[in-house]
This record gives C-alpha cells, structure tokens and sequence, in this order.
C-alpha cells in the first residue's frame, strides 16, 4: 500500500480530485491537529476541534487547487496547516464565545435573586442549628426580607468576587465558561480556582451583611 504523503494530496487536488485529496488530508493531519486545537487554545469540546480541523482542510485544499498555496516540503506544509488550525480556533472561540461583561451596577432583578440566595442560606442556617440542639428556632419576624446591609455588603466586594458572583448565582454560567472567558482578568486559572474564590465571596459576603 502507498504510502500516504502531502505531495500525493497536492497531485491529485491540482488534477481536480479535491475529494480524494481532502480524505488523504484528514487521514495524515486529523489526530495531531485535534489534540493541537485542545491543547494549544481554549477550545474545550472535541467535536468543535474537530469541526475546525475540517474547515481548515476545506481551506487548505481550496487554497491548493486555487494556486494560492505553494508547497516547499512537507516540514513547512506542517507548520503552514498548524497556524492555520489555531487561527481557525482563535476565530471560533472569538464567534461563540462572547467574554462577559462586569454589570455596572445593581439591577432590580439582581438584588430579587441575591435576596433569594441570602433566605435560602438563612433558612439552612436555622435548620442546622435546630437539628443540632433539637430545637425550633425561627427567624425574626421583623427582620425578614432582604436586608439593606447586604446589598451594601456586596457593594464592598473586590471586583473579583463580584463577577463570580454575578456570572455564578445570577447567570448561572460555568467555571469553565468563566475561566475561558474573565479568568486572565481576574486571576481565575483553572475550575477548582473559580469553585473555591466564589466560596471564599459568598462567605464574605455574608460575613459582612450580619
């Protein structure tokens, strides 16, 4: 059996058989260029690295039977389809994966779901110490609702802890889709990083509003 080469796949894309050559492609390039894509940016899925490999075969075969590409040897073909793959990935995670952007202030809605995240506390706070000392503790009747110093409390958080929790507790959005996307800005390396800093806030937070 012939051996499969990039210079085969060249011949048989400048003779028009663009099928044959993008089957020899993805057959020589597919398993390096996915495990380049997932490793080298910050495509996630493997399905999406696949899916960019193939519209970089689809270009790079397009790019060949147009006469936009010259090939020199097969090192510096490898080279050329590596930067074509990480650009594609860059231009994939620029399309579908928007950065978030910090809320400027408070909204009506933001304070209704914090209110419903400090009651929840509250009430498992109440059940804790009831079941632990068996008795029926029940919150102030003059101090339910949502208390003033919590909002102001919140107010007083680094930055950092307000976009974990806004991003987290109000828009529900994963660690790893906040690692990728304001983990550079705020020091977020890895998921375990965003799990435990957002613990470490919400305890602030309540800390400060008592």
């Amino acid at each position: 059996m012939e051996k499969l080469s990039v210079k085969q796949a060249i011949k048989l894309c400048q003779n028009g058989n663009g099928d044959k050559a993008k089957e020899i492609l993805i057959e020589m390039l597919q398993a390096a260029s996915i495990g380049l894509i997932l490793s080298k940016t910050r495509v996630r899925e493997e399905h999406d690295a696949l899916s960019i490999f193939y519209d970089a075969v689809m270009e790079q075969v397009d790019e060949i039977a147009s006469g936009k590409f010259a090939f020199v040897d097969e090192m510096k073909f490898m080279a050329y389809f590596r930067q074509k793959c990480i650009f594609k990935a860059k231009q994939f995670i620029r399309e579908n994966i928007a950065p978030f952007v910090p809320m400027a202030d408070i909204s009506a809605q933001t304070e209704s779901v914090l209110e419903e995240e400090y009651d929840e506390i509250r009430t498992e706070n109440y059940s804790r110490k009831n079941e632990l000392y068996n008795v029926s503790l029940t919150p102030d009747a003059q101090k339910l609702g949502f208390p003033k110093n919590v909002m102001e409390a919140f107010h007083h958080l680094s930055d950092k802890c307000k976009i974990l929790i806004v991003l987290k507790k109000l828009m529900n959005v994963s660690h790893r889709a906040i690692v990728d996307t304001v983990g550079v800005l705020y020091t977020i390396s890895n998921e375990n990083v965003s799990k435990n800093s957002l613990k470490r806030c919400w305890k602030r937070l309540i800390e400060m509003a008592v």
